[in-house]
């Protein structure tokens, strides 16, 4: 079985969905982050792994425009021309594979948290 990753349509349209449905009094299960703190958190893998876009992250703690920053970036991220090689400042070097799953596996646990 091959691990979802956010450069497929299906993982993608799910991921965008759970998202769309997250609510600004939703409870994390699992973790003291809020709903706010996860949404700015999640940003952060996308932001590394976008190489071309000129993406401006507005200084904002709107619920609703910090889940619109994040849609955007994940559509941004699935949007993207494949590359050879992908580089993480920790991890090193990515496949265009690799950043996909992680991608996915990085916001499906968060928005699990949440229960979405």
């Amino acid at each position: 079985m091959n691990s979802p990753s956010l450069f497929e349509q299906k993982s993608y349209l799910s991921i965008i969905r759970r998202i769309q449905n997250l609510s600004p009094d939703a409870t994390n299960v699992s973790s003291e982050m809020t709903i706010k703190q996860t949404l700015v958190h999640c940003q952060k893998p996308l932001l590394l792994s976008l190489e071309d876009p000129e993406v401006v992250i507005p200084d904002t703690n709107d619920f609703e425009e910090l889940k619109s920053i994040l849609i955007e970036l994940v559509e941004l991220f699935y949007q993207q021309t494949p590359r050879k090689k992908w580089t993480h400042p920790n991890f090193g070097n990515f496949t265009q594979e690799q950043w996909g799953h992680s991608q996915f596996k990085h916001l499906d646990h968060h928005l699990s948290q949440f229960n979405a």
